[in-house]
């Protein structure tokens, strides 16, 4: 990843951009909590 030829700021805001592209028009909920899988060791 350190020797990557991308700039990791700019593949950041290209991902959000599409994301933000793909929403756009649709009512979206995001739904936060404390569940998930634990820690192993």
């Amino acid at each position: 990843m350190v020797k990557s030829p991308w700039s990791a700021g700019a593949l950041r805001q290209r991902r959000i951009e599409l994301i933000l592209s793909l929403l756009r028009g649709h009512k979206v909920v995001l739904v936060i909590d404390g569940t998930g899988d634990r820690k192993k060791g």
